[in-house]
Formats: C-alpha cells, sequence, structure tokens
C-alpha cells in the first residue's frame, strides 16, 4: 500500500509540516503520553495513547494535505436520538443525511443562518 507522503524535500534541505513538529514536540513533553511514566502504564493504557496520538497526527496531516475540493470526513459520536432527527431532516428536504450534515456544518462554521 502506498503512503503519502508528510514532508518535501527542497534542494538539499527536507521540509516537515509545521503541524507535525508540533505533535512530535507535544508527545516528547509527555502532553500526549498521558504522563511521565510511560513504563508504568498498562498495556492497555499505552494502546489507548498510542491509538489516541495516531488519531491526532492523522487529523492533522487530512488537514494538511486536504484539497480545495476535497471531502473531509468527520468522525462525531451522535446520541441515537440525535441522528434520527438529522435523518428526519434530512428526508424533508430529499437529501442524504451525510448531505444535510455537510450543509448545516458549512453554514454554522460561515456564521450562515
Amino acid at each position: 500500500m502506498a503512503t503519502k507522503s508528510t514532508s518535501f524535500s527542497t534542494g538539499s534541505k527536507t521540509i516537515i509540516p509545521a503541524s507535525l513538529c508540533v505533535a512530535r514536540q507535544q508527545h516528547d513533553r509527555g502532553l500526549l503520553s498521558g504522563g511521565d511514566e510511560p513504563t508504568s502504564l498498562t498495556y492497555a493504557q499505552k494502546r489507548a495513547l498510542l491509538e489516541r496520538f495516531n488519531n491526532l497526527l492523522e487529523q492533522r496531516v487530512a488537514a494538511m494535505t486536504a484539497g480545495a475540493g476535497d471531502d473531509i470526513l468527520a468522525n462525531v459520536p451522535l446520541a441515537p436520538n440525535i441522528m434520527q432527527r438529522i435523518t428526519d431532516a434530512a428526508a424533508s428536504k430529499h437529501e442524504t443525511p451525510a448531505k444535510w450534515m455537510a450543509e448545516v456544518l458549512g453554514k454554522a462554521a460561515t456564521g450562515q443562518k
């Protein structure tokens, strides 16, 4: 499986995006590791921290590499009753829930009503 490079080269210098540097600095300072004693963590805790760091890194890479016309998927936990309201609202406008949510979130993000 091919992977997309998160750094690029200009002549003899390799440039690493600032957001990846920030994530690495946070990790090195323990802000993403959950404490000063990583060896005292259980396997499950270490696994959870690794997953949290991986998710953060994926979000930052996606934000940096997204083109103007690209769709970005958001993973948001919703209560079943909220999802039902979204589905009902989308159906009333003859739209899919995903399209309806994208429209509502786009308006909210830009301050439109």
